[in-house]
């Protein structure tokens, strides 16, 4: 198994003062760890680590709030301002559009992203994992916790190369 782990800060915000931090994980399996993955059907074996994406900012609550708020006054608005002119019908379109991008905003649960349940299977398909850390001491963190996840998985492997044979004992 080679495993290469890099460590990545991106510009977030508004004004890209914020950082967000990132450790990508590339997993590759050798022939020998395929087979054995593949013999034995340990497709289904799982780990999990954290999730890939950031918290969600403050302003996405404020902004689908106003968006979802907003959306029937500009739809009335629209109604009203239609025997008027003819520019206002883009209103009672813009009304449900601005409704459901509110309501996609919100669909993002508040707090932390849910944990990802990665299986041998998917690392075999797509070797790559990202893991989002909220500072560098966290992405240090994460990165121990990864080297020790996939040093046991390949123990497991190993073991899972051949079947023990059978073995008489007295208790």
């Amino acid at each position: 198994m080679q495993v290469t782990i890099n460590h990545r800060e991106e510009n977030a915000g508004l004004t890209g003062k914020q950082r967000n931090y990132f450790v990508d994980c590339d997993i590759r399996f050798s022939e020998e760890e395929r087979a054995t993955i593949d013999a034995r059907g340990l497709h289904q074996h799982s780990f999990e680590v954290t999730g890939a994406q950031p918290p969600r900012p403050r302003a996405h609550y404020i902004g689908a709030g106003c968006l979802r708020g907003f959306a029937p006054i500009v739809g009335l608005a629209g109604i009203v301002l239609v025997f008027f002119s003819g520019v206002a019908g883009l209103l009672i379109i813009a009304a449900p559009v601005m409704y459901i991008a509110g309501r996609i905003m919100d669909r993002r649960p508040p707090g932390e992203a849910k944990p990802q349940q990665v299986t041998l299977g998917r690392l075999l398909n797509n070797p790559l994992l990202t893991v989002y850390a909220y500072d560098p001491a966290d992405a240090g963190r994460i990165d121990d916790e990864l080297r020790e996840t996939l040093g046991s998985i390949k123990n497991r492997l190993v073991i899972n190369t051949e079947v023990r044979a059978p073995q008489t004992f007295e208790l």
